[in-house]
């Protein structure tokens, strides 16, 4: 591949055709990888490859997770994924986050393609909470709850930011579409974001959508080695 999404968005020649094709595409890739158990936990702009064509390919599995359906008690860390790109629930320390956390991922990339900067570029774990909240409004309890983990209502607390979403101020000049899609995958509750099938049927990507291209894996996949257990580098 030629080039990586990160190095395209900096030259600024993506039309609109392009960047819902990429956004189709990655789409894609999630469905399949979110249908074999597995999360990525790493997608930002560098991460993502393209070429002239325009066609791209998700790569650096590096922060896989299977998720086995009988594993009541995944080993997930909040240590993954480039903070910029993280959701609240990786942030914020959940024990038993999902697929929904590369959705947010995917939906920081999505804002990216199309302002050319990063969405939530924090420079630390309470800013970048405190830029979400700007973007998402101030958690309620439920959506507190939502995130199963001990220390977010600890960090929540410290926020400085009340009132609800500002996402209309940051999505003014986004065609509706894009607009629309954003609105409903940047949300701080992990349950109340769209699945990756309703990603796939939305209007901004209907051109390009067609079912029977859009695979699922036929069995659950599990990583070769245990991730409960630390290794030596050697």
């Amino acid at each position: 591949m030629e080039a990586d999404l990160h190095n395209v968005i900096s030259e600024g020649i993506l039309k609109d055709v392009h960047m819902r094709f990429i956004v189709y595409q990655l789409a894609k890739a999630l469905k399949y990888l979110h249908s074999a158990a597995i999360i990525h936990r790493d997608l930002k702009p560098s991460n993502i490859l393209v070429n002239s064509n325009c066609t791209i390919k998700l790569c650096d599995f590096g922060l896989v997770r299977s998720l086995q359906p009988n594993d009541n008690n995944p080993a997930l860390t909040e240590g993954v994924a480039t903070r910029w790109y993280r959701a609240p629930e990786v942030l914020l320390g959940s024990k038993s986050y999902s697929t929904p956390a590369d959705i947010w991922s995917f939906g920081c990339i999505i804002y990216e393609i199309i302002a050319q900067k990063p969405l939530f570029p924090g420079n630390s774990t309470l800013d970048q909470v405190e830029k979400i909240c700007l973007f998402t409004g101030y958690p309620s309890e439920d959506d507190i709850n939502s995130l199963e983990s001990e220390v977010s209502r600890s960090m929540v607390k410290e926020i400085k930011v009340s009132g609800t979403s500002k996402a209309v101020n940051f999505l003014k000049d986004f065609p509706l579409p894009f607009a629309d899609l954003l609105e409903k995958i940047i949300v701080f509750n992990p349950n109340k974001r769209l699945k990756i099938e309703e990603i796939l049927s939305h209007e901004l990507v209907k051109a390009f959508h067609k079912p029977e291209e859009e695979i699922s894996c036929n069995k659950v996949v599990s990583t070769s080695i245990d991730d409960n257990k630390k290794l030596s580098v050697d």
